[in-house]
């Protein structure tokens, strides 16, 4: 990638983030909804997202602009063909899932509260899946890292529990998810002080050379799985004693709160 397109690219980038900023702010609002000419909706956060980005690009590259008005396309249209000749993965991040809230003190908090809730299951649902446009396998690094260590909300041992015995019982697996003797010895062992995420970065290791969205952990040192380590000093060790858990087999019949 020439020097050029590099520092487009990250103007881009901060262009996004100023972008998603406006997008909070005015989803803390009420806001309108209006049609565009093929009849897709389109909100004030939209036009204003790209207004912003569309004035750095102005500045950064003042062809871009032009060259969308003359093509009719947006701006962010042009940019992509501008990337696409060198392959280049383009991601979006959105600002979070929560946009009343956002990556925020206050929307961290909100978190909080709702992990202490007794019928909530601290996790990430899509986690594994859409791993080419996002990487939320990561949160229980990113949980002990910020919400554990940086921002106190949760006690270790609290956020601890909440990731391992909690879904463990919740799914009746049996011997598993705490540390008991003549339990399975399912272990993460990690440094409380050092434990977060690294930013994620691509990876083409998928077939066909397809990538996929990862993030290395930090302060990890042993995963142990069944008494066997996976991971020593945060280095994969080849090994893996991993099995299928079978219904029936390796789980208890449970009878959920409510049901």
């Amino acid at each position: 990638m020439n020097s050029d397109l590099r520092e487009l690219l990250e103007v881009a980038r901060r262009a996004a983030r100023a972008a998603s900023a406006a997008i909070l702010e005015i989803y803390r609002t009420p806001f309108d909804v209006r049609e565009k000419a093929d009849a897709s909706p389109v909100t004030e956060a939209d036009e204003r997202a790209e207004r912003i980005i569309l004035a750095a690009l102005g500045l950064a590259a003042p062809e871009i602009p032009a060259i969308a008005e003359e093509r009719h396309m947006d701006g962010i249209d042009v940019l992509i063909d501008l990337v696409l000749p060198d392959r280049l993965p383009m991601t979006l991040v959105l600002p979070t899932l929560v946009p009343s809230l956002g990556n925020s003190d206050e929307g961290w908090v909100a978190r909080a509260q709702v992990w202490r809730d007794p019928r909530v299951v601290l996790g990430g649902s899509d986690a594994g899946a859409h791993l080419d446009i996002m990487c939320h396998a990561n949160y229980p690094t990113v949980v002990l890292g910020e919400a554990v260590r940086e921002r106190g909300l949760l006690t270790l041992e609290e956020a601890v529990r909440l990731m391992s015995d909690v879904p463990a019982r919740l799914y009746g697996l049996h011997q598993r998810g705490r540390v008991e003797e003549g339990w399975h010895a399912d272990l993460v062992v990690f440094d409380p002080d050092r434990v977060g995420s690294e930013p994620a970065a691509t990876r083409r290791d998928l077939p066909g050379g397809g990538y996929r969205l990862y993030a290395e952990a930090e302060g990890v040192e042993q995963v142990l799985v069944g008494g066997v380590p996976v991971v020593v000093g945060g280095v994969l060790s080849g090994d893996a004693p991993g099995t299928v858990l079978r219904s029936g087999v390796d789980t208890e019949t449970i009878t959920v709160p409510g049901g």
